[in-house]
């Protein structure tokens, strides 16, 4: 059974957890340590060799940090599949869906699935305007993704790669 963090070993973690650089010290000092037991034991802590003396506290941060990647992964592979969605949306069926009505009656009659496609509506005098998705960005963000698009900067802009894998035929 894991230790109970005292208020200023919770503080430490969390500040510890918060900068980006995950600098122990600062965040030792942050949390009201003296300056000494930051320089000299706040790395111990967020360690796990056998000198540390607060095990407790890096298996707090740990199970912090797991539970950030699982939460990462889940976002990744929601907008992984929102883009998806994206692609597979015809603009031609969202106006058939609208019975060609461009008015916010039309709009009502799109399904929820479809509207994804949308990211604004502009009204006009005549209707309104919906502005879409850039598929080609989409398509870009998917590749980057899945690491078949490579940006390298040269000297004369950007190169960009692309590896399809036999995948030429859904692009």
């Amino acid at each position: 059974m894991q230790k109970k963090l005292t208020n200023k070993e919770m503080l430490f973690a969390l500040e510890y957890l918060a900068d980006e650089k995950m600098n122990a010290e600062k965040a030792a000092l942050k949390a009201g340590y003296s300056a000494s037991v930051a320089r000299k034991k706040a790395y111990s802590w967020v360690g796990r060799s056998g000198q540390n003396k607060k095990p407790h506290v890096a298996e707090f941060i740990q199970s912090k940090i797991k539970k950030i990647e699982k939460n990462f992964d889940k976002e990744v592979e929601a907008l992984t599949s929102k883009l998806k969605q994206i692609l597979d949306i015809d603009f031609i069926d969202l106006l058939i869906e609208m019975d060609w009505d461009l008015s916010i009656q039309g709009l009502k009659k799109i399904s929820p699935q479809k509207r994804i496609l949308i990211t604004n509506v502009i009204p006009t005098k005549n209707g309104i305007r919906l502005v879409l998705f850039n598929k080609e960005k989409v398509i870009e963000m998917l590749a980057k993704r899945y690491g078949m698009w490579k940006e390298d900067e040269g000297d004369k802009g950007i190169n960009v790669t692309i590896d399809t894998n036999g995948l030429e035929k859904y692009i």
